[in-house]
């Protein structure tokens, strides 16, 4: 069996890398910093929230700059304290999602206690169809907080929907991505599920080292570039290390950094493509 590098077109032993930029359509501010992330600077990938606010905002910029590769950032869970949001589907269609206000569950926690399979799959595919009807051509899934990750009958609901809709999944556990890959998806090898816990002071001296420890295969880094505005400061959406992310992977030097260790990029339209390939799809 090719291994993913092969199917991507690259020598078995080449480092190649994925920078994903999550939570595109939470707010303005993330809007801004995840389009400029991929316009201007290192960032290959994004991922779409379809129940948030700024979708529609994130839609619109979407359409009209070619440099935005996106997917769906299923979302089931509404974790601010004062910005919140409900579901795609109607209310009354999904009613274990929700809280006693309507809005999707504060924490993973609820959300895993209270939810119903399939008024799960009921939200996730009025997600994916929204996304679809934007006009938008997705790439791949993957989630908010990692919410199918932690159950096996979730994590098959997410590759189901993934394999009907013709797109790549985000996985991280390693015996899953072997599965998928002789299933002949395109899933990365490896990834680093998330820098939030990673303080603004050791932010860069962990990318730098986490640039110098890549691996021959596909590795994916996910980070949350937003513009450190006023707007974001008042959600509390860890606005301080989300600007950090956007002026890091927009700088040259970030660049020089990623080259100096042999590291090429590449992005989920990649991986969407060779899955296609290998599988039949008809290709969105």
């Amino acid at each position: 069996m090719l291994s993913v590098n092969e199917r991507l077109g690259f020598g078995p032993r080449e480092k190649l890398l994925v920078i994903n930029a999550d939570d595109a359509g939470m707010c303005c501010a993330v809007n801004q910093g995840v389009e400029r992330a991929m316009s201007e600077g290192l960032v290959t990938s994004c991922t779409v929230m379809a129940p948030c606010p700024w979708f529609d905002d994130f839609a619109a910029r979407a359409r009209r700059n070619p440099r935005i590769k996106l997917g769906v950032h299923l979302t089931t869970t509404s974790e601010w304290q004062h910005y919140r949001w409900g579901p795609v589907s109607p209310r009354e269609k999904v009613p274990s999602l929700l809280d006693e206000h309507g809005y999707l569950h504060a924490s993973m926690e609820q959300f895993l206690e209270r939810m119903r399979l399939d008024e799960m799959e009921i939200e996730l595919r009025a997600q994916i169809e929204r996304v679809l009807g934007a006009g938008l051509r997705p790439t791949h899934l993957d989630s908010h907080m990692g919410i199918y990750h932690f159950r096996e009958e979730t994590n098959e609901l997410a590759l189901r929907l993934a394999e009907e809709y013709h797109l790549c999944l985000r996985e991280a556990i390693s015996e899953r991505v072997e599965r998928l890959q002789a299933r002949g998806l395109c899933v990365v090898d490896r990834m680093v599920f998330d820098t939030h816990d990673i303080p603004l002071e050791a932010r860069r001296a962990f990318y730098t080292e986490f640039f110098g420890l890549v691996a021959p295969g596909v590795t994916e880094l996910i980070t949350h570039p937003a513009e450190p505005s006023e707007e974001l400061r008042a959600i509390g959406g860890m606005w301080q290390r989300r600007g950090f992310d956007l002026e890091f992977f927009t700088n040259p030097e970030t660049a020089e950094l990623i080259a100096s260790h042999g590291i090429r990029l590449v992005g989920y339209d990649q991986l969407q493509a060779a899955s296609a390939a290998a599988l039949g799809w008809d290709h969105r």
